[in-house]
């Protein structure tokens, strides 16, 4: 597997509000030029976007909360794992992409109820 450490800009709604567009786009540009050169590799079985950069207020707020709902932040968080998985899928099908969450059991449940939005407020659910 082959790790990109991502930076939490890419991930987090209230670092990437402060964060230079420039840098942004590098990343991007790096993820994809990452999945298309390595995902070629015969030795290559799939790429890790990021580890453990999950956080309640991002990742799921109101822990405590019987049917805890999303907010702009958590729809963010979500949005950016859907988003950038589909960018390695195209640069290296038939690779594997995932990313590593805390292991807390009911953030995964939550995360299976989210509503991925693009930075733009577009649904990445079809």
């Amino acid at each position: 597997l082959v790790g990109i450490p991502m930076p939490i800009e890419m991930w987090h709604l209230s670092n990437r509000r402060g964060a230079h567009a420039s840098l942004v786009s590098w990343w991007e540009s790096v993820l994809e030029e990452t999945a298309r050169d390595l995902g070629s590799h015969p030795a290559t079985l799939g790429f890790v976007l990021m580890n453990e950069l999950d956080d309640a207020f991002n990742a799921f707020p109101g822990a405590a909360a019987p049917n805890p709902s999303g907010t702009p932040e958590t729809d963010f968080f979500y949005g950016s794992a859907v988003k950038y998985a589909r960018l390695v899928k195209r640069a290296a099908p038939g690779k594997l992409v995932g990313w590593a969450l805390h292991d807390i059991p009911q953030w995964l449940g939550f995360a299976s109820r989210a509503s991925p939005r693009s930075p733009d407020g577009a649904s990445l659910v079809a």
